[in-house]
């Protein structure tokens, strides 16, 4: 009911992703659906970590659940003979080399049972890639780069799937479509508000199932962080130049587009000025309660990265002496576009209060588009 509702509101275009990788998800039904409706479908993966198997259901996650022989043989080894720690000090890293048959079964078994379109893996475009210094399977930090690389490429040559990842280092942009934590990357521990439960900047707890309130809850940023990550004055897209017609670059999936309430403006100008695509976390639920907002956004975003998606951003500058009014310029090849934002709450430099505007382009049905202050 919820792809039906997305596509009755006019929303013909998306990549939408799963919360976990086997549970409700594993629907043939609801993927062909999604397919019907021309939308890409996918899980949630990751091969970072490896746990044992003795450990409780409450101590462990889907993803890191493999067999005996994987946890005893397949985990990193640290110079001095230890085991390199995995995500939140449970388990180990799972060496990518040990790894590679539990990632052809389960990725195997899972197209078998339901045809994705799309495949996200975990952390590996992060590029945090380690020395092994296993006897089994040995690997320099180059050579884990080498074969994390091999294991996203497989996943398109392989399967034929629309590839994304954590992250989107220069390492691994030709071999992923998508990666989230560009845009916004993951600040989760950088503010101590951000997980105490007496805080107004608490992002929540991982419940319930079906509406996590890190996933749904907006709340405004900590002061600390507003300057140094959300400021337009203070950013430059120099990953969009480099790098904007390679990858589509999004936020981390804990900050969705609508997760900080005093910063909707903000983002989703951003957004509009980078072309970076807006994520929104839905569910039937919350749809009616957000749909207003994600609809008014998206059909100014929409068509507009339909034609600029793969166009290469060539030019930045600022309008005004205090930065708020700003230009970008993509390549196209019927000439160039430009997209000028007004950050500010005045008009300036000709340019409406939270405005943005477009010139160059005539296939889209507005130019205009003023976000709510």
């Amino acid at each position: 009911s919820l792809l039906d509702a997305l596509h009755g509101a006019g929303v013909d275009r998306a990549l939408l992703l799963l919360s976990d990788l086997y549970g409700r998800s594993l629907r043939p039904d609801i993927v062909a659906r999604a397919e019907d409706l021309g939308y890409l479908l996918g899980p949630y993966d990751s091969y970072h970590s490896v746990h044992s198997p003795a450990t409780g259901a409450n101590g462990t996650w889907e993803t890191a659940r493999f067999d005996a022989a994987a946890y005893e043989r397949g985990r990193v080894i640290n110079a001095d003979g230890s085991g390199h720690t995995g995500f939140k000090g449970v388990g180990y890293h799972f060496a990518p080399q040990a790894a590679w048959p539990y990632v052809e079964q389960r990725v195997g078994r899972l197209i078998r049972q339901a045809p994705y379109s799309a495949w996200f893996i975990d952390c590996d475009a992060t590029a945090e890639c380690l020395d092994d210094f296993s006897r089994e399977h040995p690997a320099t930090r180059i050579e884990d780069v080498v074969l994390r690389r091999q294991r996203l490429a497989w996943l398109e040559t392989q399967h034929k799937l629309v590839v994304g990842s954590e992250g989107g280092s220069v390492l691994f942009a030709d071999v992923i479509h998508f990666g989230h934590g560009v845009h916004t990357p993951y600040i989760g521990h950088l503010d101590p508000g951000f997980r105490d439960r007496r805080s107004p900047h608490f992002l929540g707890r991982h419940w319930p199932p079906d509406g996590p309130e890190q996933s749904f809850k907006p709340v405004p940023v900590p002061p600390s962080l507003k300057t140094p990550y959300f400021d337009p004055t203070v950013r430059l897209p120099l990953y969009q130049a480099a790098l904007g017609d390679e990858v589509i670059a999004t936020h981390h999936w804990s900050f969705d587009s609508l997760k900080f309430e005093d910063l909707e403006a903000t983002r989703g100008l951003l957004e509009i000025l980078y072309m970076a695509p807006p994520m929104y976390h839905l569910n039937r639920t919350t749809w009616p309660t957000r749909r207003a907002r994600i609809l008014r956004h998206l059909a100014f975003w929409g068509p507009l990265h339909r034609e600029l998606a793969t166009a290469p951003l060539t030019g930045f500058e600022y309008l005004s002496e205090d930065r708020l009014v700003q230009r970008t310029t993509f390549h196209t090849g019927r000439g160039e576009v430009t997209i000028t934002v007004n950050f500010g709450g005045k008009p300036q430099a000709g340019h409406a209060a939270h405005s943005a505007t477009v010139n160059g382009l005539t296939a889209v049905p507005m130019t205009v588009f003023r976000a709510a202050p």
